[in-house]
């Protein structure tokens, strides 16, 4: 890859950026880069070199890229490469960013950057050059985070490390994705940054998973609603397609995202949901349990921490398989009773189920009427013997405990109590926002009121004062016009004029006051009457 660091003037002359340019004497060599070979420099480099240092703007600049000494540790470090070891100046230059050297920050930013640039893709180590890129970068940024360069900088990276995700999508490949994204994690990159690459790289494979999932599930609802002859060569082909095809896309999402990504739980979680719905199948067939403790512990494998305990619960409430020499002890004959299932109860939300508790031969059995799920009403009790291949063979009738019977049938009333609670709470609540609404028209109507006599008598109090301002102005009027013709009497009328044009002064600047309150007051008067109008409708 083209490192641009190859051609800086600093580096063409062996300097660093504290270093001063020379005016005479030999120069030292240019200091080695990583996928930068040995090259001789011609008389025209040089010179080239040095007229961009001699400018203070380009001088600035090419120091923005390239490294300072200002510790011991830089030296150190600028020394191993010299020597071409890479991991020692690493080392070196990381204890030095860790002590807060803003120069030393810089450098590490500068070098690891460099490295990764010059790194090939075939390196065993590139992608770990990557990583510390642009770990160096965002912590670059952190401490000096009003730097544009910097941010051009890292931008780059990001970009670069984007193209190369890209590339891997398009050729099918999960693993760079799912560096990339680790890389971004690992470096601390903003967090919306790395959701929305996730979502660029990952939402279409989830959605695909979720489809194929749901595909496989109707496939199985349909098996076990049919309840075919050879019911179990069925759900075996539909286990080797979720072995093959489900679990195949999934270890393709977990690749290629965070296992603390969103998109890699939503998967995960979907897949434990189908292989809870398959372990349920195989429950159904009260077959050799061995196939529901697999779906099972498949499902514990991929389920997130809020349903681990709950599967774990069913997974040990699965009994191991009894043995073959077991058989069914001799019972009086009794009433004989479906496999323990569970079953749409008349195509409504109502359903039946067996809940089964039971060893060594033997399973107590319980019906229940459950409504969304949630046993209510207890049918019937059982006692069911088992032969040795887990099959129910008889059964008889247990007597039911009052006490349970009590307690559901208790359930089912405070639960239709609660209902006609809170629907009859729903209604007082319609009639309660009618006469709210009637109680607020009307004191808007009262507010209404009290504003138009408001308005009324502050009209009234601008006329008036119009009136006396008119009285007053006729009378200045009438005074200046004296004074033109008796100029003589100016002495007698000049103090009545200035007492006169100070009362005008006064009675305009009343006349302004009152004329604002009257504005105010109406304009008041004309919202609460659009107010009023929009209550009422």
């Amino acid at each position: 890859m083209a490192t641009p660091y190859a051609e800086n003037p600093f580096r063409v002359l062996g300097l660093t950026a504290t270093d001063e340019v020379p005016a005479s004497g030999p120069l030292s060599d240019p200091i080695p880069l990583p996928g930068v070979p040995e090259a001789s420099r011609s008389e025209e480099q040089v010179a080239r070199a040095l007229k961009e240092l001699g400018d203070p703007e380009s001088r600035a600049r090419h120091a923005s890229h390239w490294f300072r000494m200002e510790t011991e540790l830089d030296e150190q470090a600028l020394d191993q490469m010299r020597q071409r070891n890479w991991e020692a100046a690493y080392d070196t230059w990381s204890r030095a960013a860790h002590r807060q050297n803003p120069g030393s920050a810089h450098n590490l930013a500068i070098f690891t950057d460099a490295v990764a640039k010059g790194t090939p893709p075939e390196d065993r180590d590139f992608w770990e050059w990557h990583a510390r890129a642009l770990q160096a970068s965002v912590r670059r940024s952190e401490q000096d985070p009003g730097d544009p360069q910097q941010v051009r900088t890292q931008e780059a990276m990001v970009g670069e490390l984007i193209r190369l995700a890209r590339e891997g999508s398009e050729s099918g490949g999960a693993g760079t994705i799912g560096k990339v994204l680790r890389i971004f994690d690992r470096a601390g990159l903003d967090g919306a940054r790395i959701r929305e690459l996730e979502r660029e790289f990952l939402a279409d494979e989830v959605d695909r998973l979720r489809f194929l999932c749901a595909q496989v599930r109707e496939r199985l609802v349909e098996v076990m609603r049919v309840r075919p002859q050879n019911a179990s060569e069925e759900i075996d082909a539909i286990d080797a397609q979720i072995e093959h095809e489900v679990t195949g896309a999934l270890n393709w999402i977990q690749e290629a995202g965070l296992p603390s990504g969103r998109f890699v739980a939503r998967a995960r979680r979907d897949v434990t949901s189908l292989y809870r719905s398959l372990a349920r199948a195989w429950a159904s067939l009260a077959e050799n349990p061995k196939n529901q403790r697999w779906a099972l512990e498949r499902a514990l494998l991929l389920a997130p921490d809020s349903i681990r305990d709950e599967i774990a619960l069913e997974l040990e409430g699965v009994s191991e398989p009894a043995a073959a020499s077991s058989a069914a002890p001799e019972v009086p004959p009794g009433i004989e009773v479906p496999p323990p299932t569970s079953r749409t109860f008349l195509g409504t939300g109502l359903a039946l189920h067996h809940e089964r508790a039971g060893v060594r031969g033997f399973q107590d059995v319980t019906q229940y009427l459950s409504v969304l799920w949630i046993p209510l009403i207890p049918l019937g009790r059982y006692r069911l013997y088992t032969g040795s291949d887990g099959r129910a063979t008889r059964a008889f009738q247990i007597p039911f405990r009052e006490r349970q019977m009590l307690l559901r049938v208790l359930m089912l009333v405070i639960l239709g109590f609660a209902i006609l609670h809170y629907f009859g709470q729903y209604l007082e609540r319609g009639a309660w926002q009618d006469s709210d609404l009637e109680l607020e028209a009307a004191a808007l109507q009262a507010k209404v009121n009290v504003l138009l006599k408001r308005t009324q008598e502050a009209a009234g109090e601008v006329g008036e004062a119009r009136r006396e301002l008119a009285s007053l102005e006729n009378e200045m009027l009438a005074l200046e016009t004296e004074l033109e013709q008796s100029p003589e009497t100016a002495e007698l009328l000049t103090p009545r004029i200035d007492e006169l044009t100070e009362r005008l002064y006064r009675q305009r600047r009343q006349v302004e006051e009152l004329e604002t309150v009257r504005q105010l007051e109406l304009t008041r008067l004309q919202r609460l009457q659009e107010a009023r109008r929009k209550l009422v409708r």
